[in-house]
């Protein structure tokens, strides 16, 4: 029998263990740990990486990860606060690495870590020199000496093939990816293509009182082509094949590079001794009563392009500046350097390049951000559909970058080559054109970057 004195001994032990243990078990049990790292008590926080292909591992400071994963997220949980080296690999792909910071009581989520396909490209179409892809980026006309080819991009399949009499240049595209313009530099007559019957060119010079010396598609009707002969606006409709002249511009737009139609109203540069602005006249005035807008920090050198959310965006040529604004030219949105765009409507992201400098702006925030310099000169971009990055060309060069600016961008080379240009992504995202020269011969390289 335990005398008295080993009795209390024995019973005050205890009591110091609960007094001890409790606090740190209800510690415990509310999520916190003691960080080893900084020599504190702190409560945990988690990290979740969604990745794709949804198969890819994930590791943890170099440990594969083996939690349970939820809608093909990884979920690690128990993390004391601090910055971790997080992989994700897959077998075929490149491998995805970022050190991240996780805080306490807190879920770090790296979502869309997207995994590009290491193999190399093909040669779809050799001699190929040049290709215009459509707005949707999945029909691509294609160039070579003696014919035009319409190419599908998600599948590589040559849909029609045409013989060309002469070089044709400054091809634009309709909205809706039926039909396309073209300049004839042999004839030096414009010609509208139907993708219905690509072999029977239609040229409205042909139909309109004089040649016009500009073509551009209506960014709100797929039919209707608008043609600028001097002070002459026509508008074409190519379904009834009639012309009509809506304005006389006043003389003020004489020096405007760009003229653009939305509704009623004729918007084009206008410059003075007093300095350069942008003016609208309608089209159902008899005479034009011109309307002064926005001032121009720069001349009349613009073009004008119409994005999603009625965002109209002001190309500077000379400035190598692209200023969005709203519908009516009332207030000015965001500014970004380049006079070269990818715009993503799903992300609201606007990707814009100079020689040298990729930039990003979110536009339903109005909010740009440089994302790198190159050493050489940027010679394409477009944002990948559905995902936040951005394939870039410098011409010897194709490589892919990502948005997230935590930690680094990655940036991945796929593959270099010689004259490296006209870059097109297809819509849904998984194969990638470019014309230039690699080591398996020039013309149109194609090349699957992901297996959505």
């Amino acid at each position: 029998m335990l005398s008295l004195r080993i009795r209390r001994v024995i019973y005050l032990t205890f009591i110091a263990l609960f007094v001890i243990t409790a606090p740190l078990l209800v510690l415990y049990s509310a999520g916190y740990r003691y960080n080893t790292r900084r020599g504190l008590i702190q409560k945990i926080g988690s990290l979740s990486v969604k990745p794709f292909p949804t198969t890819a591992e994930v590791r943890l400071d170099d440990t594969l990860v083996n939690g349970s994963r939820s809608d093909s997220t990884a979920r690690i949980q128990n993390l004391v606060p601090g910055e971790y080296k997080v992989t994700v690999a897959l077998l075929g792909y490149y491998p995805w690495e970022k050190k991240l910071i996780v805080d306490s009581n807190t879920n770090t989520f790296v979502d869309h870590v997207v995994l590009f396909r290491n193999n190399q490209p093909a040669l779809l179409q050799a001699g190929a020199t040049q290709v215009v892809p459509a707005p949707d980026h999945n029909t691509l006309a294609v160039f070579n000496d003696k014919t035009l080819s319409l190419i599908t991009a998600t599948t590589g399949v040559v849909t029609a093939t045409v013989p060309l009499t002469q070089t044709l240049s400054q091809l634009t595209w309709s909205s809706d990816a039926n039909a396309f313009v073209a300049y004839g530099t042999a004839t030096r007559q414009w010609y509208w293509y139907s993708l219905a019957a690509l072999n029977r060119p239609v040229s409205p010079t042909a139909i309109l009182p004089s040649a016009p010396q500009t073509v551009r598609w209506s960014t709100e009707l797929p039919y209707i082509i608008y043609a600028r002969a001097g002070r002459e606006l026509w508008q074409y409709n190519t379904i009834t094949r009639v012309n009509k002249r809506l304005a006389i511009l006043p003389e003020t737009a004489a020096t405007s590079s760009d003229v653009l139609v939305l509704d009623t109203l004729i918007t084009y540069a206008h410059r003075t001794t007093d300095g350069s602005f942008i003016e609208q006249i309608k089209t159902t005035d008899t005479t034009p009563q011109p309307q002064r807008l926005l001032a121009l920090a720069g001349g009349t050198d613009v073009t004008f392009s119409v994005i999603a959310n009625n965002v109209v965006l002001i190309t500077d040529q000379k400035r190598q500046i692209t200023t969005a604004v709203d519908r009516n030219f009332q207030s000015v949105l965001f500014e970004v350097p380049g006079t070269q765009i990818s715009w993503d409507s799903t992300s609201q992201h606007l990707l814009s390049w100079t020689d040298f400098e990729l930039w990003l702006t979110d536009v339903s925030q109005n909010k740009s951000e440089l994302i790198t310099r190159y050493g050489q000169p940027i010679i394409g971009g477009q944002i990948i559909p559905n995902i936040a990055y951005a394939a870039i060309t410098t011409g010897t060069d194709v490589s892919i970058i990502e948005f997230d600016n935590r930690d680094s961008r990655n940036t991945i080379s796929l593959f270099t080559g010689t004259n490296l240009h006209n870059l097109n992504i297809s819509p849904d995202g998984n194969w990638l054109t470019v014309v230039g020269t690699t080591d398996i011969g020039t013309g149109l390289l194609r090349q699957q970057i992901q297996s959505r």
